[in-house]
């Protein structure tokens, strides 16, 4: 049983700051980490503190990605002050200060004002939302592994973020029959969205690389249990790889170095594009970077140029067996 006392530590807050706290407009995960820094902060009766984002994944128990975006709105927002260097973060105490979204439109540029405007949207939506699907019964085991359950409105998020880079179609609606299609989806361990995601990007014939020009859609993937399948077993790897309609995929002519930077686009690296031309990825400013990118080329690049040379191995033994 519980049984906490103010001998034991406690917060000391100004009223008005927490009340400011409370009536913000913030997301669940800008709140959590909100939360989060005022506890490493005046709980130890200090003003900032030096913190890193995979520090504050681990301890809220969410995802790279979910820290990232909230922990950087944050910054954006006023709410939080943090320094590069010393990666010292603590609460802007000037609450006035903090841009709510229609002070934030009369300051910003235009293309500020449709980012605030969409995630305007995403707050009003999470709100008014209480469906969340459970994965079966691994709902103990995902929160051991710090796993956090995700709202339909996650994977078209990430889907769509996903379809804008890759040039595929976007998904705006959660209608019935994409909530059930989505729930009998993640009921089957084989579906990993994120793996899903990294297969299709590995095989060009998924991203409009045939002679029909048909590309993988989010309807296509959850449909049933044998597409997404066939995506993580690379069945569009090879050009006479078939789809539903009898069309046969055209042979590939990317690089390994054309894949390698696919996967970095995807990962959020910096990458360069077929022009050489050199793009900042999603974690350019992160304090996770430097890791990332260590973990992509000790791990990934070694698993990249093994499949890619695998393939191109059984290309040459399907042209010499038809020659």
């Amino acid at each position: 049983m519980s049984n906490p006392q103010i001998e034991n530590g406690y917060l000391k807050i100004a009223n008005d700051l927490y009340e400011a706290v409370y009536l913000f407009n913030f997301t669940r995960n800008e709140m959590k980490i909100v939360s989060y820094v005022i506890r490493q902060t005046y709980g130890f009766n200090r003003k900032s503190v030096p913190l890193k984002q995979s520090k504050i994944m681990a301890d809220l128990k969410l995802a790279k990605g979910r820290v990232s975006v909230a922990f950087n709105n944050l910054i954006r927002m006023n709410v939080l002050i943090h320094e590069k260097g010393t990666g010292k973060t603590g609460i802007n105490k000037d609450y006035d200060s903090w841009k709510e979204f229609s002070k934030r439109e009369s300051e910003s540029s235009q293309n500020e004002n449709k980012e605030f405007s969409k995630r305007e949207s995403e707050v009003n939506e999470m709100r008014t939302s209480t469906l969340y699907i459970a994965v079966k019964d691994n709902i103990k085991d995902n929160s051991k592994e710090g796993i956090p359950l995700m709202a339909p409105k996650d994977f078209f998020t990430k889907w769509n973020e996903f379809a804008k880079i890759n040039n595929l179609s976007s998904v705006s609606k959660l209608t019935t029959s994409r909530k059930d299609k989505l729930s009998a989806r993640l009921k089957e361990k084989e579906f990993n969205f994120d793996n899903i995601l990294t297969a299709i990007v590995k095989q060009p014939f998924l991203l409009g690389q045939n002679n029909r020009k048909w590309k993988v859609d989010f309807d296509w993937i959850i449909k049933n249990d044998n597409n997404y399948t066939k995506i993580l077993e690379e069945k569009y790897l090879n050009s006479t790889t078939e789809i539903s309609s009898g069309a046969k995929e055209t042979e590939s002519t990317e690089t390994l170095d054309s894949v390698i930077q696919e996967k970095r686009k995807l990962t959020g690296l910096d990458w360069t594009d077929s022009k050489g031309n050199r793009h900042d990825g999603v974690l350019h400013n992160s304090e996770d970077y430097k890791e990332t990118e260590r973990l992509f080329n000790e791990k990934e690049v070694p698993k990249i140029e093994a499949s890619y040379n695998a393939r191109n191995n059984d290309l040459t033994k399907k042209r010499g067996n038809n020659g």
